[in-house]
């Protein structure tokens, strides 16, 4: 365990410090024009902040009060330079999160005997890896000179295991690098890298998505051939999922009131603060994620609720507005 506690320790401070390394890295890049990607640095500290959290409540975890005053050496803090140079020090930075640094402590953990641990780190490595590719689309279009001129661009994303590239066409031999699969195993999603809010259309059928103020008449989906019916405007809030098609979601613990955000919890997730399974998971509603401040006290009605299988009872927080659905009664 003596390994992990100090892996944890390190892993704590290392992600806060790079957290705020991308913060400034996406200045830098919005004050040389390049708003998306300055954008897509404050999502990724903002996941940097995320996974710090995660390290420092599995450390308080195992209590680690012997090793307290252990001393921790992160090494030198990379310099603020050109976007061009930030980037590719963040390309470097992800390239060791997944591959190396988060994978290792994953792999000791588990030879500790520390299971929950070493996978809770193992989820980590692989959002670094979502990262990492992320980020070398981001320096293909850099070196394409495309970050600037506001135009669209072709993301082919693999449905075995999410890698994606940057190309107008796939070749008809192309294999996923990371998985192996087919070429028939990418989607098609239509990029537009535009500082302005732009409309993505897409198709119910397939998948398959198209940047245009307005449909056509007559439109059928190149993909699949489905007609203009089949397809719904699709609303975009973040620059990752404007531009990767994903977005990361607000999960609350039932149990304890924990918040995670992710695009999709694992299958075998538990709380990291109070153990309570997946199950005990529930997204949170536009609504609350975009409430009243952290801050604010206020005082909030809550009601019983009971698992029909076990009987296990967990107090739930209503809204404001709640009104019986059967007396229209709000005194609990």
């Amino acid at each position: 365990m003596e390994k992990t506690l100090y892996n944890l320790r390190y892993a704590f401070i290392y992600e806060a410090q790079i957290r705020s390394l991308y913060e400034a890295y996406a200045k830098k890049s919005n004050e040389e024009g390049y708003y998306a990607l300055s954008n897509f640095f404050k999502d990724i500290a903002q996941q940097k902040k995320q996974h710090a959290n995660w390290c420092y409540l599995m450390l308080q975890k195992l209590k680690p009060n012997d090793l307290i005053s252990t001393p921790i050496e992160i090494g030198e803090v990379p310099p603020l330079e050109s976007t061009s140079e930030n980037l590719n020090t963040a390309l470097r930075i992800q390239d060791n999160d997944w591959r190396i640094l988060f994978n290792d402590f994953a792999n000791i953990a588990n030879e500790e005997g520390l299971l929950e641990i070493s996978s809770r780190l193992k989820t980590i490595s692989n959002r670094e890896k979502q990262f990492f590719e992320r980020f070398k689309i981001f320096s293909s279009l850099f070196d394409e000179n495309k970050l600037l001129k506001n135009e669209s661009v072709i993301v082919w994303e693999c449905q075995g295991c999410g890698f994606q590239i940057s190309k107008m066409t796939l070749p008809d031999d192309f294999k996923c690098p990371s998985c192996g699969q087919l070429k028939n195993y990418f989607q098609k999603k239509f990029l537009n890298l535009s500082s302005e809010e732009n409309v993505v259309w897409e198709c119910m059928e397939c998948g398959e998505e198209v940047s245009v103020e307005r449909l056509p008449t007559d439109f059928k989906c190149s993909n699949c051939g489905k007609s203009k019916e089949y397809f719904r405007r699709k609303k975009m809030e973040s620059v990752s999922e404007r531009i990767f098609g994903s977005s990361n979601i607000p999960w609350v613990c039932m149990e304890c009131g924990n918040e995670v955000y992710m695009h999709q919890l694992p299958k075998e997730w538990t709380c990291i603060n109070c153990g309570a399974s997946k199950q005990y998971f529930r997204r949170k509603s536009k609504s609350e994620a975009h409430g009243k401040s952290n801050y604010s006290i206020e005082r909030r009605e809550q009601a019983i609720w009971r698992c029909p299988v076990c009987g296990k009872e967990i107090k739930v927080d209503l809204p404001d507005d709640w009104k019986c659905p059967s007396c229209g009664n709000r005194n609990i």
